[in-house]
């Protein structure tokens, strides 16, 4: 960790960093974690699909759910209104 903030603070304070031996060390390190970023961000993005597609099954059986409850309460108000 410590090469790598030597790099960055050479990077910003001197031209000629691109020389300096921890410039592709540093370069190499960016591009893995920019890779490794990526695919994660891709992964994410995948399950995030997946859970809009079950929320939309939820908010259906939801609908399902509430009409069947109206139903069942028109139904309860029918037998009240009979029994009395």
């Amino acid at each position: 960790t410590s090469r790598i903030n030597e790099a960055k603070y050479l990077l910003y304070m001197n031209p000629n960093f691109l020389h300096h031996p921890d410039a592709t060390y540093l370069e190499e390190i960016t591009t893995e974690h920019d890779f490794y970023v990526s695919e994660q961000n891709k992964k994410l993005e995948e399950k995030n699909a997946i859970l809009e597609v079950k929320v939309v099954k939820l908010e259906k059986k939801n609908t399902e759910l509430d009409k069947t409850n109206q139903m069942l309460e028109e139904v309860l108000e029918l037998e009240k209104e009979t029994s009395d």
